[in-house]
């Protein structure tokens, strides 16, 4: 079960770059630099944080469908294992 200070974290680091917000993917980085010393010496039990440490050294790709058929791309991109991807679309 991942904690909540580390599923905090990670939403942090989400919400912080879908919403262009700097003080929340500071916080995030705070709060993994809190716990650096723990994560890298016992990874098996930090895996959530080990996965935000992945997104602070692979940034996010932001990925924007437009048309009438946005939904469908989307869903089939949805099928797909795609971390560290943020997803938005409209129809046009």
């Amino acid at each position: 079960i991942p904690g909540s200070n580390s599923e905090m974290a990670k939403n942090l680091f989400e919400l912080g770059h879908f919403f262009y917000e700097d003080a929340y993917i500071g916080m995030a980085e705070q709060m993994l630099n809190n716990v650096q010393e723990d994560l890298h010496k016992n990874l098996f039990y930090f895996s959530n944080w080990a996965m935000l440490e992945l997104g602070f050294i692979n940034k996010p790709f932001e990925v924007a469908i437009l048309g009438k058929d946005f939904d469908e791309a989307r869903k089939s991109l949805d099928e797909q294992y795609l971390p560290f991807v943020l997803l938005s679309g409209v129809k046009s």
